[in-house]
């Protein structure tokens, strides 16, 4: 009886003992996919077209500075990059770079900000150029009339300028400008002597007045003199 309990015991034991699951299969996770940013490419080649044209633009001068104004074509770039990932990546993950776009846009803008500046100085170079050598020559017109008719003086001359005339010099400084100089003269002698009578002085202002009506530039003229504590002045326009 002792051996036939400690044999049910025994079966008993070993019915209570759990078996362990049996684990499923073990399948490795599929490697994750690098999201892929808009944006950065497209900075790159700005950074490396900025890169060659500034250093072009510095050597060469001038007509290297026209090339700075194809900076929209960074755009144009970033537009081209957006169509490629949306069509050819459509089924991968990617997102814009916030700061490379942000970059690009600033890149354009400064750049176009900086060659427009460039423009607008040398059409305002080109501008003064101009109006320096009609005054030049309007003064050097005035004081040949006063040597031939035997007369000295002060000469000055300054340039008549209005707003349409400015815009014309920032915008399109290539255009030649029809120059209005006025032209001051303060006779010192009149044939040779400073307290002429007043049909001398007279005749003096009408020779002075002829011969600066032959420079189309001229449109104001001032004459004065004054002879034996007396002044006399003259102002023509037109």
């Amino acid at each position: 009886m002792v051996e036939n309990n400690n044999y049910n015991n025994n079966q008993a034991n070993q019915q209570e003992i759990p078996v362990p699951p049996v684990p499923p299969p073990y399948h490795p996770a599929p490697p994750a996919q690098p999201v892929r940013r808009i944006g950065t490419f497209t900075l790159g080649m700005s950074l490396v077209l900025l890169g060659i044209l500034v250093p072009l633009a510095l050597y060469f001068g001038r007509g290297a500075w026209q090339l700075l104004l194809l900076s929209p074509a960074v755009l144009l770039c970033l537009g081209i990059e957006i169509l490629v990932y949306a069509i050819r990546f459509k089924n991968s993950k990617y997102r814009y770079d916030g700061l490379s776009v942000f970059l690009v846009v600033m890149i354009t803008f400064v750049t176009l900000l900086g060659s427009g500046a460039v423009k607008a100085a040398k059409s305002f170079s080109f501008y003064t150029e101009q109006v320096v050598e009609a005054e030049d020559y309007a003064v050097k017109a005035a004081e040949a009339a006063l040597e031939v008719s035997g007369c000295t003086g002060d000469v000055g001359g300054y340039h008549l300028q209005y707003g349409e005339e400015y815009i014309n010099a920032f915008f399109d400084g290539k255009r030649e400008i029809e120059p209005r100089i006025r032209i001051s003269i303060d006779f010192y002698t009149i044939k040779g002597s400073k307290n002429p009578d007043r049909e001398d002085i007279i005749q003096a202002m009408v020779d002075a007045a002829k011969a600066c009506g032959k420079q189309k530039s001229i449109t104001e003229l001032s004459l004065s003199i004054i002879s034996d504590n007396k002044a006399y002045h003259a102002f023509l326009r037109g």
